[in-house]
């Protein structure tokens, strides 16, 4: 079985090993890995968060024992659930930041128009009158 990275691309590794790929290799996991499990669970509780009036942007952060029960669903240690969740945090926290700059940027946008919008209708009425 010819695989698409490392040295199973050069045939190094059949020739070491016959070509049999381990047990372990051929088996799918049963769980999303790396970064991938982090973006899944972020997009999935981004759902718990509350939006706040007038705070932080609208933008509540996602729960933190939300973090903690999907970690403990997964089967997750108690000390891999606290870092899961301290990673989510991070991760929340650095997108609610991002879209506040966002807002911000989108309102200054709308401000810039409106003067554009009220310096037009001025300059209409000036030649009008």
């Amino acid at each position: 079985m010819e695989v698409g990275y490392g040295p199973t691309r050069t045939g190094q590794y059949q020739r070491a090993t016959g070509g049999r790929l381990p047990d372990w290799y051929q088996k799918e996991p049963l769980e999303i890995q790396g970064d991938h499990l982090y973006l899944r669970a972020f997009n999935l509780l981004a759902t718990d968060r509350q939006y706040l009036a007038g705070q932080e942007g609208g933008i509540g952060p996602i729960p933190w024992s939300k973090a903690v029960l999907f970690a403990s669903e997964l089967g997750f240690s108690r000390r891999a659930r606290m870092w899961f969740a301290d990673v989510l945090m991070v991760l929340d926290q650095k997108w609610r930041e991002n879209e506040r700059l966002e807002q911000d940027k989108e309102e200054k946008r709308k401000a810039r128009q409106q003067r554009r919008d009220a310096a037009t209708a001025k300059g209409k009425r000036t030649l009008k009158g």
